[in-house]
């Protein structure tokens, strides 16, 4: 439009305007790459000094980064290769734990969710807990009986004192309240008769 290109304007730039000082050739727009940008970086910004070359949008993976983390965050360190996310997992995990969180110290292979078994349980208890001690073996879930049940008893528990004794002391009570019946059913059958006799 017949105006002056400003002073210095390099010949091709955009609508006559001179570029900054020091622009890179074919920068977007003409405008000046913050100094000591990589090449190809998007839209011509710098890259964070150090950073990685393809690592997600030219930001810096953070310092010491292992390589194919996820988007380039430094795994925690001493990670083990392959766990979820690349977070560490806690020390000493066992491998193939769940999520490589650490089984507790001690636990038994194959234990639900890689818990500890509390001490000293017996194998195949129900999901692997401790069967209180002492139990019989095949009692329902695993518990202990009462001290001195009796085998086959519902649910291990265990009968009160001997079913016998209970039973000889049952039969006891209602042959004396059978006595005591009897002595009111002969009162009442002699006074009835007494009654008749009167009359």
């Amino acid at each position: 439009n017949g105006k002056e290109a400003s002073s210095g304007s390099h010949e091709g730039t955009e609508n006559g305007k001179e570029a900054s000082s020091g622009s890179h050739e074919g920068t977007e727009d003409g405008r000046e790459a913050s100094s000591g940008s990589h090449e190809g970086t998007e839209n011509g910004k710098e890259a964070s000094s150090g950073s990685h070359e393809g690592t997600e949008n030219g930001k810096e993976a953070s310092s010491g980064s292992h390589e194919g983390t996820e988007d380039g965050r430094e795994a925690s360190s001493g990670s083990h290769e392959g766990t979820e996310n690349g977070k560490e997992a806690s020390s000493g995990s066992h491998e193939g734990t769940e999520n490589g969180k650490e089984a507790s110290s001690g636990s038994h292979e194959g234990t639900e969710d890689g818990r500890e078994a509390s001490s000293g349980s017996h194998e195949g208890t129900e999901d692997g807990r401790e069967a209180s001690s002492g139990s019989d073996e095949g009692t329902e879930d695993g518990r202990e009986a009462s001290s001195g049940s009796h085998e086959g008893t519902e649910n291990g528990k265990e009968n009160g004192i001997s079913s016998i004794a209970r039973g000889d002391t049952k039969v006891n009570d209602r042959h004396s309240h059978n006595r005591k019946n009897n002595n009111k059913d002969n009162k009442s059958k002699k006074g009835a008769l007494n009654f008749l006799f009167r009359i």
